[in-house]
């Protein structure tokens, strides 16, 4: 495949823009706004009902106009942003070898802010949030907060060899597998979101599957990897015709329909599984293929631009362009992800170096939160140096990309 330089797609360099996004975000001790902290304000927004909280949150989230302040909601480190961050100095370090120090500070803080549950750690949200099925306390554990906060330590493992992330990885498989609601079907097997409800969402148990995989590449535990196969069978017997997921199963045994960035979220998944696990099926390969083409060809515009949610084209929001150039970056696919990554410098980055929140075609969200949009950014532009240097680097190209 011919890959264009980074030069040829914008007038900043990725590393140049992945080192002001790190820099903004080390300023302010990687805390700032989030989409849904509604309810961390000090204010009696708890004691409204779940459905009135759930819609403020929502018109919040929206808002153009950041009233935190006057709400007196506090910037926090999101757990997830942590592990995020973590990876993406994890993967620029394996190239320079210069961030043991913001490492180190963000693995130190993972394990200090871990949620003990009864039979390993997780994370979740720092602050409560109420959706129209359930309400979270804060720091209900999650199971896709646990398991980007997994991927990132099993990086820094990959990166640093330090032990005290076996210890940290063992223990939040822990979590994943005896406390979190498992459904099991013919066709495979759905771990659920959180601990306070059984669910079936079929990004998060995807995730759930990389975690397991990913273990097991650590361990070498042959009942982590079929557990992780059957999460596998599971997602692959929902994949549409079309190639995409939808996002969940809903009270009534239908599908919700929400095509967005959890496309990406899945193939990243059942990549990451295979790397780690070894595992060759054509299935699992035929699923990749055609969950890729549907997400390239459908959920992009020709100049890099991701659809808000399929099939409707805007918002552009910064999680969806994150998202879009991690996945093609892991597939190998340069000139998408670098596409995509130039139209996001283009029009979604101020001069600070950050980004901002959402772009629409009159109106444009300058919230600059730090996990929804500096911490994905941050990842996405790593993912895609580390994919750009593997391209002409055969060593580099031999290194697994789990633990």
């Amino acid at each position: 495949m011919l890959v264009m330089r980074p030069d040829a797609y914008t007038g900043f360099s990725f590393a140049d823009a992945l080192e002001r996004v790190l820099g903004y975000a080390e300023a302010r001790g990687f805390a700032g706004p989030d989409p849904y902290d509604l309810l961390a304000s000090p204010l009696p927004l708890r004691s409204l009902p779940p459905v009135v909280s759930f819609a403020l949150t929502q018109l919040h989230k929206r808002n153009p106009f950041s009233l935190r302040r006057a709400l007196k909601i506090p910037p926090v480190l999101m757990p997830k942003a942590a592990g995020l961050f973590l990876k993406a100095y994890a993967l620029r370090h394996g190239q320079t070898g210069v961030y043991g120090a913001q490492m180190t500070e963000l693995f130190d803080w993972i394990v200090e802010h871990s949620v003990e549950t009864e039979h390993g750690w997780s994370w979740g949200l720092p602050y409560a949030y109420s959706s129209l099925t359930k309400f979270q306390s804060p720091n209900t554990p999650s199971a896709v907060v646990t398991a980007f906060i997994h991927d990132g330590v099993c990086e820094y493992l990959r990166v640093t060899g330090d032990e005290r992330a076996r210890a940290v990885i063992e223990a939040a498989t822990a979590f994943i597998i005896h406390d979190l609601p498992r459904t099991e079907r013919d066709d495979g097997l759905c771990f659920s979101y959180t601990p306070i409800q059984r669910d079936e969402c079929f990004n998060a148990n995807a995730l759930v599957a990389r975690l397991l995989a990913q273990t097991y590449a650590v361990t070498g535990d042959e009942h982590l990897r079929d557990l992780a196969r059957r999460s596998v069978d599971y997602t692959l017997a929902r994949q549409q015709p079309e190639g995409f997921w939808n996002y969940r199963i809903k009270s009534d045994g239908t599908e919700k329909r929400q095509i967005d960035f959890h496309q990406g979220f899945i193939l990243d998944s059942l990549m990451d599984y295979a790397a780690a696990t070894g595992d060759d099926d054509p299935a699992l390969r035929d699923a990749i293929k055609r969950g890729a083409r549907f997400y390239r060809d459908e959920q992009f515009t020709a100049d890099g631009r991701a659809l808000w949610r399929w099939p409707k084209a805007w918002p552009a929001d910064i999680h969806n362009q994150a998202q879009g150039i991690i996945t093609f970056s892991k597939l190998g696919d340069l000139d998408t992800a670098a596409r995509i990554a130039a139209w996001t410098l283009d029009h979604m980055r101020d001069a600070d170096g950050a980004f901002i929140y959402r772009r629409g075609r009159l109106i444009q969200n300058q919230v600059r939160h730090m996990r929804w949009g500096q911490a994905w950014m941050a990842l996405a532009l790593a993912e895609l140096l580390v994919a750009l240097a593997a391209e002409t680097d055969p060593v580099r190209q031999a290194q697994p990309t789990t633990p």
